[in-house]
């Protein structure tokens, strides 16, 4: 994690470590197919910064980070149910979403550099190997 996690409470600013700018301007351009080009070539970083503004527009930023935790639990819960057939259903992508997002939303608000922390646990798990676990 990183080491300039922001702990206040309830309506807490994100980390200024990571640039809110990009995230306000193309979170004005919302609607545009444009945007949704530009945020299939972005980096997870960039992608929290413009759902970080538009929650906190929505006024939805005014809990712990605790309870941030839990509507990502709830969201797994979502996805849970949309695998209860033989089948994930049709909405289990957006359900999947749902939970990046909640996850994303509060790296960037709690200033963790969501690139960088995925890069190195994945070269940490390779350094581990399979630690004796059987395929």
């Amino acid at each position: 994690m990183s080491s300039d996690i922001n702990h206040s409470a309830q309506g807490a600013k994100p980390n200024t470590a990571i640039n809110t700018d990009t995230g306000s301007k193309l979170a004005s351009e919302a609607n545009s197919e444009r945007e949704i080009e530009c945020l299939e070539k972005m980096k997870l970083n960039e992608i929290a910064a413009i759902h970080y503004q538009w929650v906190d527009d929505m006024g939805w930023h005014n809990k712990t980070p605790l309870e941030a935790l839990a509507l990502v639990a709830s969201e797994v819960g979502e996805a849970v149910n949309e695998c209860r057939g033989e089948q994930p259903t049709e909405h289990f992508g957006e359900e999947l979403a749902d939970i990046v997002l909640r996850v994303i939303d509060l790296a960037h608000w709690q200033g963790v550099d969501i690139n960088a922390e995925i890069i190195a646990k994945i070269a940490k798990n390779k350094a581990r190997g399979n630690r004796g676990r059987l395929k």
